[in-house]
């Protein structure tokens, strides 16, 4: 590093009984006597060469070296425990060395007890001469000339010191020869001051786990080979153990002390058998070498470190916040932690956010969202277990989110407003999972029964958003330990789980479900429950051909809802009806009510209601031969049901827009859209009614003889691989001529209804990520455009390429440009008619 000197310096910490030692001769004695006026020069000691290289954090380095080199006087270094701010800083003074004539220094913090010794500290270390008295220390330094050659001085861990502070601002007011790179869990709070927070390293993307080469080369991935390969020399990734690699390092979160801990145990275990054990990390991310600080050998002395940091009141509601799953915004915070409003709890919440214990997530672009990293969380559930505050914070976490779904779950029936309650409740679903895993495994009656509200109150935004399998299973757990609840709250969840169970292609279970609904309706003369479970039975009916008990269904329903003016079980009985007469061949029949439905959905602002009736509508179409009006709707179908994340109309719209290609001869096309379909339907275990099964094993059996095996799987893959992608856009790459090998199809006419995967189902922000890709935003510049951490940016992405099923940033612009982003609205100009059967 040229002719610059590098040092490092002990901390000098007093000894309370004696004042005659090396160390302690240069501060003032705590006995009363006074320490020597001068001292010799510290021996410089070599800025510590880290022995093991730096991952991932070249964007880092490179903003520290300009910052540093621009004339920045104090920058600090924040982040969480673990993350790697003392190895940044160490890379980051030797990058600097040639940059200082005078010297880049670093001094170690850990060990000093108390804020008043860092200034003579720091002092000793530059090898000051320290007159007597109170502030010898300070006068030290502003008894340096001006003029003295520039000087680096890397202070390492000052969280526990941050009271020193305004120190130093006096010291940096007295020396302007003098900069300064800090490491802290928290920033200092001082004019001037430039933070740099060092998130956790990036884990590798889902979607190109199956790319050795791009695996190899995440940085999370490169620092647990290079620890791994230090106790089994030869390891590296290979096709066979990429995929565990990956989702080693995303359960790490990517945290560099977590990744180093847990490449430790590879002379023992497999990754496999590490990735497995990670459900206690706590317990697993130690024993780290012996050559780390004592609060760095495991994941749980680090955290221990920070905590023992905090004052009663913040180590209290750190604990409480460990009952959020995936983030919460700060209203629900302060009802958990008992504040009166959220105003009381900010500043706590503040500094627990400046010593990195509490982060920013993602969230809705008008309200921040708190949250924790995982193995934090951990730690802080364990130690809520142990101050028997657990049953507490988690019956208020429990009732606040049954609150929470309760009016989502009246929003989603009355309709109106369901894309902002779906996207709502998809943002705190893991809240809601953690209430009711609470409610469900209580010994309490009355908590069995919240957990039965609440799995009732969830169950349109289970099957809206595609949750079939997880939907039926938290309703079977509730309606079996229900007991003794209310008849109305009974019959609605016998109901629910029809409905789920519909959506699944389970028909004779459904059909179970649902009558035992109408028997406990009729039997405790609840009229709205009866209308839906009569609505959802003839629903059943229509799909497995018997029409008479469909209609008959529909006829007391409709009368039921007509009595009570309920418009939109209404607009439901005149989709079902539409069904029915479809299912029998009456097209031009179904094709009216589906307009009339369509009107009024429309009237409801009922999203789910409008998608289903564009897409049943182009059913119609199609099979009446209307090939272009029903490509049309099946478009619309596919936009709209885009905007609430409607996977089951959308798989149902790809499927008709498959079999009008196959119609057209366009096989090629068809087999894409088909199998991009089966994509969405696997993703949550679907299937389609038997009618419509039939139409697209015909369109699959003629697109396979005409384009033959190697063509016909060629698209089948491209349409699996693309999936959700293509979704929004008018067609698949269309080819410009029909397949020449036969004639086009017949039209097709059958028609059916199913749902799939939240596959394309992206949250607002997911949104406001991919609208600022699209427009060739770095993740750094979206990150402050949006206010979140480039960590975050990064999450963001995995969560869009896994929905979207794409992988590069190249692609998500093509489908944002395409389509994937539209800003459209779904509006009927006929008016309400009335419903005759």
């Amino acid at each position: 590093m040229g002719n610059s000197h590098h040092w490092a310096a002990r901390p000098i910490v007093p000894d309370n009984r004696r004042c005659d030692t090396a160390e302690s001769a240069t501060i003032s004695c705590p006995t009363g006597r006074t320490s020597p006026t001068t001292r010799e020069p510290a021996r410089p000691s070599p800025l510590p060469r880290p022995l093991t290289p730096v991952f991932g954090r070249a964007s880092e380095l490179a903003r520290i070296r300009s910052s540093i080199q621009s004339g920045t006087r104090l920058m600090t270094i924040t982040g969480t425990a673990g993350v790697g701010k003392t190895r940044l800083a160490i890379a980051a003074g030797n990058d600097l060395g040639e940059h200082f004539a005078g010297a880049v220094g670093f001094v170690d913090l850990a060990a000093v007890p108390d804020s008043g010794l860092v200034v003579p500290t720091m002092a000793a270390a530059l090898g000051l001469t320290i007159p007597v008295g109170a502030d010898g220390a300070l006068d030290a330094f502003l008894a340096m000339p001006h003029d003295r050659q520039r000087t680096l001085v890397v202070l390492d861990n000052f969280e526990h010191v941050v009271d020193a502070g305004s120190d130093l601002a006096r010291v940096l007011s007295y020396c302007p020869w003098l900069q300064l790179l800090v490491t802290s869990r928290e920033r200092l709070r001082l004019r001037g001051e430039q933070e740099i927070e060092v998130p956790p390293l990036p884990v590798p993307d889902p979607a190109m786990v199956s790319d050795t080469w791009t695996v190899r080369e995440n940085p999370a991935i490169a620092l647990f080979v290079h620890s791994t390969q230090a106790i089994v020399p030869g390891f590296d990734v290979e096709e066979s153990n990429a995929q565990t690699l990956a989702e080693l390092v995303r359960r790490l979160e990517g945290v560099p002390l977590a990744v180093e801990l847990a490449a430790g145990h590879m002379s023992m275990l497999s990754a496999a058998q590490i990735l497995d054990r990670l459900q206690q990390p706590l317990d697993v991310l130690s024993n780290g070498p012996r050559d780390l600080p004592e609060r760095q050998r495991t994941l749980r002395s680090a955290l221990d470190w920070s905590y023992h940091l905090l004052d009663e009141e913040e180590r209290r509601v750190f604990r409480c916040l460990s009952v959020f799953r995936g983030g919460c915004d700060i209203a629900s915070a302060a009802e958990i932690v008992g504040a009166p409003d959220s105003s009381a709890i900010l500043p706590v919440i503040r500094s627990l956010m400046d010593k990195s214990l509490v982060i920013r997530v993602a969230g809705s672009a008008t309200t921040p969202r708190l949250g924790m990293l995982e193995y934090i969380r951990e730690y802080a559930a364990e130690l809520l277990r142990h101050a028997g505050e657990l049953d507490a914070c988690r019956d208020a976490h429990a009732t606040r989110f049954a609150a929470l779904a309760a009016d989502g779950g009246r929003a989603l029936i009355t309709r109106g407003g369901q894309g902002a309650w779906l996207d709502r409740l998809e943002l705190d679903h893991d809240n809601l999972r953690a209430a009711l895993e609470w409610t469900s495994a209580g010994p309490e009656p009355v908590r069995r029964l919240n957990a039965l509200a609440m799995s009732t109150s969830l169950a349109e935004f289970w099957f809206i958003r595609g949750y079939f399998e997880e939907g039926a299973r938290w309703l079977r757990v509730a309606v079996e330990g229900a007991g003794a609840a209310e008849p109305p709250l009974l019959a609605m969840a016998l109901a629910a789980s029809g409905r789920i169970a519909f959506g699944q292609g389970r028909y004779a279970e459904a059909s179970s479900y649902y009558q035992e609904a109408i028997d406990r309706a009729r039997q405790g003369d609840l009229h709205a429950e009866l209308a839906a479970a009569l609505t959802g039975m003839a629903e059943v009916h229509a799909y497995l051909g018997t029409y008479g008990s469909a209609l008959e269904l529909l006829r007391d329903s409709a009368a039921i809802h007509q009595t009570l003016g309920d418009a939109a079980g209404h607009a439901r009985v005149t989709n079902s009806l539409g069904l029915v007469h479809l299912h029998q061949g009456r097209n031009q029949d179904a094709l009216s009510l589906f307009q009339r439905g369509l009107v009024l959905f429309g009237e409801l602002d009922d999203t789910w209601g409008m998608a289903w009736s564009l897409s049943n509508a182009a059913d119609a179409e199609r099979s009446l031969g209307q090939l272009d009006s029903a490509e049309q709707h099946y478009t619309q179908a596919l936009e709209t049901a885009g905007r609430i994340g409607l996977s089951a109309a959308m798989a149902a719209s790809l499927e008709g827009l498959s079999a009008i290609d196959a119609a057209r001869g366009h096989h090629v096309d068809a087999i894409r859209r088909y199998a991009a379909a089966r994509e969405i339907r696997d993703s949550i275990g679907s299937s389609t009614s038997p009618d419509r099964h039939a139409v697209l094993e015909r369109v699959v059996d003629q697109s396979r003889a005409i384009l033959g095996l190697e063509r016909f799987d060629a698209a089948w893959a491209e349409g699996r691989a693309a999936s959700a992608r293509h979704t929004f856009t008018t067609a698949f790459s269309r080819e410009t001529n029909p397949d020449t090998h036969g004639s086009a199809d017949p039209p097709i006419d059958a028609a059916g209804a199913v749902g799939g995967a939240g596959a394309v189902a992206i949250s607002n922000r997911e949104r406001e990520v991919a609208a600022l890709v699209a427009r060739g935003m770095t993740n750094r510049r979206l990150a402050r455009a949006l206010g979140i951490s480039e960590n975050t940016v990064g999450r963001h992405l995995e969560n869009i390429y896994r929905k979207l099923s794409i992988r590069s940033r190249t692609e998500l612009a093509a489908w944002a440009f395409n389509g994937g982003l539209p800003e459209l609205t779904s509006s009927g100009n006929e008016r309400h008619a009335d419903l005759s059967l």
